[in-house]
């Protein structure tokens, strides 16, 4: 599911970047690929991620930005990586109400995912208890 670079490197502090994402959600969950179709603007079909973005689409797993983006090259926060593995996972999400981190306000979007993540043990928290949802996710955390 995770794989090195050519050079032989893993590069575990280096953030995650949403094409990588994708890959790393499909792979685990073991999805067939859709074929590759140019859905976003900036990507393109005959890339490495073609596949893999067009069947997150296609299951809903991600929507793009307003203005027909993807931003396959931008690097994904924590708490947007979670909810793409949560949602795609077997877990029932609704069972899951204990405490949260202390940095997840009860109004955020991802509130409910990093409530799971908690109760899973799926972070390490920082000596003040907080995870960062906001904050890009390197490699190693990911995998």
């Amino acid at each position: 599911v995770v794989e090195g670079y050519a050079d032989g490197t893993f590069r575990p502090k280096e953030y995650l970047t949403r094409a990588q994402a994708m890959k790393i959600i499909i792979e685990s969950n073991d999805m067939r690929l859709m074929p590759a179709v140019n859905n976003f603007k900036d990507v393109e079909s005959s890339k490495w991620y073609g596949t893999y973005i067009s069947t997150a689409l296609a299951r809903n797993i991600v929507k793009g930005y307003d203005d027909g983006t993807f931003k396959p090259n931008k690097s994904i926060s924590r708490a947007e990586f979670l909810k793409m593995a949560l949602e795609t996972s077997d877990l029932n999400l609704s069972v899951y109400n204990g405490s949260n981190y202390n940095d997840v306000s009860n109004i955020a979007w991802y509130e409910k995912y990093m409530r799971v993540a908690k109760e899973e043990s799926m972070f390490e928290t920082d000596s003040s208890g907080n995870v960062w949802p906001n904050q890009s996710i390197n490699r190693e955390t990911a995998a």
